[in-house]
């Protein structure tokens, strides 16, 4: 049966038939409450699903309290080390469930940005070393693309761009998701002071955090932890493309000044080109991604007093647009902003037969004929009923009619949706059009003003689709996106961004090569005195590719593992503390809200919300 997790209930000012409702608070004495929800900021801690529930480990606890008695900084500083899932115990109960938390939001798609994140982290690490991960199966390429996996849907282990593209159909989903549900429940002046939080706030949101980075990376550079790691570049070992990495300035004046003009270039919001800087070219999502946010606010908040139909068909048209002439970055975001209205309808028809009154509506729509559902009763005495979606009130019977071909219909149609984002996104970053299985796609409905990057147009697509499937598979979605692994991965998906790339630029360019050479032991052969390997005598490769593969996993588990461990105290130290100096500065300059009675609260709301059907 298809349902959509519970979204977080919120008390609206006039119900949806226009009365009043008596146990609404019409003024709200929080102000934080606007706070309470943010595009990619949870304090749950993931493998422990809720902290709350969570008790420190006595171990822990014993440590902490030997650091205060003792005095030793070192001991202190040092348990501040140690990542956040090692310093409490589980709860009893952290098996993920069908339904989110209704005092969180989807908890599938915090599961989807970290899978999302561990992709653009094996992307990354392997690019560098093959061009395979760019590449589609192609058995007429002499050889060269016929690895497994290039195939379709195997190649989504390692296909960044596309992840990329997710990321931002998220983004787009939950930065609207409030707003519009505001919006649907009439509550105009609490949605337009949420929107006015978000926008307020999402310049620090996204460049705070990386301007850190880019400080620590720099100053790092200048340090020298960069220089081992070029010895990586033009070697054997480099199969792949290089990417940039930091150089070591002279002195620290010459790294700070280019620091500033670096910083400075890559942050200028009126430069809707990529801007790939030296210090982390990774960075170059968070200026498109600020932008698109920005677009994303104008739209609906030009949309927020329309009827939900007229709201959600304008964003879609938005998005084709947008899609049509090569903005996809825009695209997917406004995509998201339409699944997250499509969803909120969905959830909106919460009843017994919530999914047979979207399927009856779509037949009814078709054949104007009168439909006919049954209705399982909640008591055993009372006979079924039957609900006439053209009068919407139920009647008893003894004779009625079942949907439950078309509710495992609905559930196939969504299983096919899925699938085909998935192919979508596993359209190749290079040679798409003689790749077989996407010449079609490439050649005929691929829009002209892509050019040579068709594959960001299908990304685009296959990331709307997927947004729109998943949610509505609840227990696929629990099952891949709501384990702990997935919600852990979700929680520190911002800095693990942000430090994947440093984190691979210094240590793994520099450890890699002694892997390959004297782990695995793949090296290159040298030829007969006087020859020279490639030129006179043809390369060969101790250890072969089974040894090749199996030193790219060491490198790549040992990449990881410090990745984790970085981007962990990176969010603890950082990324939080950004979250919480947005909200500080937000607060310190927000005018206070007036107190005002609630005879006065109802009739201004009244009078600014529309009395008629929103949704």
């Amino acid at each position: 049966m298809l349902q959509l997790p519970t979204s977080v209930p919120l008390q609206p000012l006039v119900s949806l038939n226009g009365s009043q409702d008596s146990t609404t608070n019409p003024n709200p004495p929080e102000y934080l409450e606007d706070f309470q929800e943010d595009d990619d900021y949870d304090e749950g801690w993931g493998l422990l699903q809720d902290m709350s529930k969570s008790t420190p480990s006595p171990r822990w606890v014993k440590l902490e309290q030997a650091a205060k008695v003792v005095g030793s900084w070192t001991l202190a500083a040092a348990l501040q080390l140690v990542p956040s899932f090692l310093r409490f115990q589980k709860p009893a109960s952290p098996t993920p469930t069908v339904t989110t938390s209704p005092a969180k939001k989807l908890a599938s798609l915090d599961g989807i940005r970290g899978i999302a994140c561990l992709i653009v982290f094996n992307f990354h690490f392997l690019y560098p070393y093959t061009l395979t991960v760019i590449h589609g199966f192609n058995p007429d390429s002499n050889g060269e693309h016929v690895y497994a996996h290039q195939y379709p849907f195997l190649c989504l282990v390692a296909r960044g761009r596309a992840a990329v593209c997710v990321f931002f159909a998220v983004s787009g989903y939950v930065l609207s998701h409030r707003f519009i549900q505001l919006v649907r429940q009439r509550n105009l002046s609490k949605a337009h002071s949420s929107l006015a939080s978000l926008t307020f706030r999402r310049g620090m949101r996204l460049f705070l955090p990386p301007t850190f980075s880019i400080i620590i990376i720099a100053l790092a550079a200048w340090l020298g932890a960069y220089e081992p790691g070029w010895k990586l570049k033009g070697s054997p070992w480099q199969g792949g493309e290089w990417e940039p990495n930091p150089d070591r300035r002279p002195d620290l004046g010459t790294t700070l000044r280019d620091l500033y003009y670096s910083w400075w270039d890559w942050s200028n919001p009126w430069n809707w080109n990529p801007m790939y800087i030296e210090y982390d070219p990774h960075l170059w999502t968070i200026p498109i991604e600020f932008r698109s946010s920005m677009v994303l606010f104008l739209a609906l908040l030009g949309t927020a007093s329309l009827r939900g139909s007229w709201r959600g068909s304008l964003l879609w048209i938005g998005c084709v647009y947008c899609l049509w002439y090569g903005r996809w970055d825009v695209g997917v975001f406004l995509g998201g902003a339409v699944m997250a209205e499509l969803h909120l309808y969905i959830a909106s028809r919460s009843s017994p037969w919530s999914w047979r009154t979207v399927v009856g509506r779509v037949k009814q729509g078709i054949g104007r004929g009168r439909l006919r559902l049954r209705v399982s009763s909640s008591s055993a005495s009372t006979a079924p009923r039957v609900v006439d979606l053209e009068q919407g009130s139920p009647e008893p019977t003894t004779k009625p009619r079942t949907l439950m071909p078309l509710s495992i219909f609905f559930t196939t149609c969504l299983v096919l949706i899925l699938l085909s984002s998935l192919f979508f996104l596993s359209y190749p970053d290079a040679r798409g059009s003689s790749t077989p299985g996407f010449t079609v796609l490439s050649q005929y409905l691929t829009p002209r003003a892509f050019g040579d990057g068709k594959y960001l147009f299908w990304h685009a697509v296959g990331s709307i689709l997927f947004i729109f499937s998943v949610p509505l598979l609840p227990r696929l979605a629990a099952w891949v996106f709501e384990n702990p692994v997935a919600q852990y991965l979700g929680r520190i998906s911002y800095a693990l961004y942000l430090c994947h790339g440093p984190v691979m630029h210094s240590l793994g360019f520099a450890v890699q090569p002694l892997i390959f050479k004297n782990v695995v032991g793949v090296y290159i052969i040298e030829p007969e005195e006087g020859a020279t390997a490639g030129r006179d005598a043809p390369v060969q490769w101790a250890g072969g590719q089974s040894g090749w593969c199996l030193g790219l996993l060491l490198g790549w588990f040992m990449c990881l593992v410090i990745t984790i461990f970085v981007a962990d105290i990176f969010w603890r130290s950082v990324d939080v503390g950004c979250v919480k100096l947005a909200r500080a500065v937000e607060m310190a300059m927000v005018r206070p809200p007036e107190k005002i009675t609630g005879a006065e609260s109802v009739a201004s709301d009244q009078h600014i919300i529309p009395m008629r059907q929103v949704s």
